[in-house]
């Protein structure tokens, strides 16, 4: 999926976080923050995982400044954007 259009990931990120722990739509906007949802820390690497094989790419260390859904989005098209320019 390397050639994903931008407008596409945070909808597979939100349609992925709703399948991985159950939440209705309403829940996962991107504004909203894993913590409201009930998504603890571990959940969040563990799903980390799910996106590196979803999106074909491998997740630096900046996890520690995932807050919200949107700045999953913002992390996954950061890193197919570097992955694209490395190529």
């Amino acid at each position: 999926m390397t050639a994903l259009n931008e407008d596409l990931i945070l909808p597979r990120v939100q349609s992925m976080l709703r399948e991985r722990f159950a939440l209705s739509e309403a829940q996962v906007e991107a504004t909203h923050a894993l913590t409201e949802l009930g998504v603890d820390s571990l959940a969040v690497i563990e799903f980390m995982f799910d996106l590196e094989t979803e999106f074909d790419i491998s997740l630096s260390q900046e996890r520690a400044d995932i807050h919200t859904i949107g700045d999953i989005a913002a992390l996954v098209r950061a890193t197919l954007d570097k992955t694209t320019t490395q190529k």
